[in-house]
């Protein structure tokens, strides 16, 4: 499903766009894009934006055009980025994956491929 997703990745972005995940290292490796690390571990400047429900501004502030991550990951961090995700996001690619929780692609509405 990782390698499924990189290629989606490649297929429907320039090689400049810039994405973020929270489980960003296999996607980074095989879909050859620059991926923002949103876990709060290997990117811990993350956890202030988390507490204070701004992702969405500290994605703007990096850039990112997309996000990606399994379905269920975003919906439990939705909170988090202080906007309706359905509403600043659209999904522009999907790989199935396990049961509830495929891998989704979402692409900011005001970003150009």
């Amino acid at each position: 499903d990782v390698l499924a997703m990189a290629s989606v990745m490649e297929s429907q972005s320039s090689p400049h766009a810039r994405f973020a995940a929270f489980n960003s290292g296999l996607l980074s490796y095989f879909s050859h894009r620059q991926v923002l690390n949103l876990d709060g571990v290997v990117n811990p400047e993350v956890i202030v934006e988390f507490e204070q429900r701004h992702l969405d501004l500290y994605l703007r502030s990096k850039r990112v055009d997309y996000l990606v991550d399994h379905q269920r990951w975003l919906v439990f961090y939705a909170p988090v980025f202080g906007v309706s995700l359905d509403r600043h996001y659209q999904v522009v690619g999907r790989v199935p994956s396990h049961p509830f929780a495929d891998l989704l692609l979402l692409k900011r509405r005001d970003v150009q491929k």
